[in-house]
């Protein structure tokens, strides 16, 4: 089995390992064998949700943003919820 982890150490990754084969094959890590690991180049990279986040321009948008209000208008208690779509 292949598999490929965006992680920021080889530690990391081999925990992600873990966490993966537990959480869908129900795998305990005395019952998991990791033969090799290897950090690899971006042109090697073989699997598509490690691939999209190869491109250096990528974005992630912050969909719900509470706008921050100037402490004279603020308040401790506030009666309605915060409008995070604008």
């Amino acid at each position: 089995m292949y598999k490929e982890y965006r992680e920021l150490s080889l530690n990391a990754a081999i925990q992600a390992v873990y966490n993966d084969l537990a959480g869908r094959n129900r795998a305990l890590p005395r019952g998991i064998q990791i033969i090799r690991t290897a950090e690899i180049k971006p042109a090697s990279v073989k699997r598509n949700n490690v691939k999209m986040f190869l491109n250096s321009a990528i974005k992630f948008p912050v969909p719900h943003r509470i706008m921050r209000v100037e402490k004279k208008y603020k308040s401790t208690f506030k009666a309605q919820r915060p409008n995070t779509f604008f």
